[in-house]
């Protein structure tokens, strides 16, 4: 018999961006402070974390990085993966239900053409290819309201194009010029055409009018004092603020 293995449930948050992020439909969440790591089922439930637009936005976006919800009754250790017998069944984290779940919404195929899938036939026939080609293009105004910019295909002088841009954890009336970086006139940026639209490779973030230092996880100031320096602490693995 296998050793007995206690029951577990976890569900960790890192955030991945470059300025704290509030999940707004879950208030009782506080800010994920940049490279931070939370154990979010210490502020709110599992339920509520997999029913929220606004975490799946900022996961779908790279703002937001997590294993999923971790939950594990009272069993026996398992020997590789086990199921469809009694007493023995398989382990899915929360992301990766969603994952499937998601899979199979969005798709239209049929319980035989999912077949042919999973027994390693030719599956081609049931879907297509782009061959994306990825250019350099040349910005030919500063950063605009909205998330299309003007700019030209590989050279100063090259064809017009509008470029459509993403803005990490974006959810409404966001616009590149309030975004980082923020593209100027000239710049180059690089795109590819998916088909239907010309498409920037930059992933932008939102932009805040002040960061501040202690808004960073490995950074620690109180009661600061003009002419004071930040020094790490080896230790606690912080910068605190020293005389």
């Amino acid at each position: 018999m296998g050793n007995i293995q206690p029951p577990v449930e976890s569900w960790k948050i890192t955030n991945n961006s470059t300025i704290p992020v509030t999940i707004n439909d879950i208030p009782e969440l506080p800010p994920i402070k940049v490279r931070q790591t939370i154990e979010a089922l210490n502020y709110t439930t599992a339920n509520k974390l997999s029913n929220s637009p606004n975490f799946r936005n900022y996961l779908k976006k790279g703002s937001l990085s997590s294993y999923g919800y971790l939950h594990s009754h009272e069993h026996e250790d398992l020997i590789d993966i086990q199921g469809g017998v009694n007493e023995q069944y398989y382990h899915l984290s929360n992301s990766q239900h969603i994952r499937i779940t998601d899979f199979f919404k969005d798709t239209d195929i049929t319980a035989e053409e999912a077949e042919i899938l999973s027994d390693g036939s030719n599956a081609d026939n049931l879907h297509f290819h782009i061959n994306l080609t990825i250019h350099r293009a040349f910005c030919k105004e500063d950063a605009p309201e909205g998330l299309i910019v003007r700019a030209t295909l590989d050279s100063i002088n090259g064809e017009e194009i509008n470029v459509h841009c993403e803005i990490m954890g974006s959810l409404e009336n966001e616009s590149l010029n309030s975004a980082i970086p923020r593209i100027e006139n000239g710049d180059p940026i690089y795109v590819y055409n998916d088909g239907e639209k010309w498409n920037c490779t930059t992933l932008f973030n939102q932009s805040t009018s002040i960061i501040n230092l202690n808004d960073l996880d490995d950074v620690e100031i109180s009661n600061p004092k003009e002419g004071e320096y930040l020094k790490y602490n080896l230790t606690t693995g912080k910068w605190k603020n020293t005389s």
